[in-house]
């Protein structure tokens, strides 16, 4: 079976670059700084229009990776953590979720020519070749990768952290880069971009 990448014309994946405040993660921009809950199309747009090495406003930072995603890949929300202590004095039996869990794996396509700025795949590998970078990992559904962000939308955004990547060699198949994303147990479904 082919490889091929998720569906761009019905999807996009942009990692946008983050940092903590105060135990919450905010976007980093031209366009300011927002919580991982409350972010504005202008903020996702700044990077929803950055697809390779030679858009404007690129920095090595953040960018629209949707063109370069495996369909293998995994950016979603999974079963929470559980506890199921219960006070000395508490009757019956319950379950109280804790932590947000969420998978995020990717599986990034490599370019054969690594120096190239008009490829996709360079941008991917750009941000995800250093470990330790944080992003907001933004999610959206049921618009093609490239048209713009509007406020209204839906989208799904995770707090995740690069981890070192992969170099996958498949015999006779595409050079890929797998990386799963350390996950930080924050994260928003449904939310509505401002």
């Amino acid at each position: 079976m082919a490889d091929k990448v998720i569906a761009a014309d019905t999807e996009a994946w942009v990692l946008i670059p983050a940092v903590e405040v105060l135990g919450d993660p905010q976007s980093i921009g031209v366009a300011g700084s927002f919580k991982i809950g409350v972010l504005t199309a202008a903020a996702v747009n700044e990077y929803l229009s950055i697809v390779d090495r030679s858009s404007a406003g690129y920095t090595g930072a953040g960018g629209n990776i949707t063109l370069s995603v495996k369909d293998d890949s995994k950016l979603a929300q999974s079963s929470s953590e559980t506890d199921g202590d219960k006070a000395i004095n508490a009757s019956g039996n319950s379950v109280v979720p804790t932590s947000q869990n969420y998978d995020a794996k990717l599986t990034i396509f490599r370019d054969k020519l690594s120096a190239a700025t008009d490829s996709n795949y360079n941008l991917a590998n750009d941000n995800i070749r250093a470990r330790g970078v944080r992003y907001i990992a933004f999610r959206r559904i049921g618009f093609a990768y490239n048209s713009a962000a509007l406020a209204g939308q839906k989208y799904n955004a995770f707090y995740v952290q690069t981890d070192h990547p992969i170099d996958m060699y498949g015999d006779g198949n595409n050079q890929t880069i797998e990386v799963s994303l350390v996950t930080k147990s924050i994260s928003v479904e449904d939310a509505i971009l401002l």
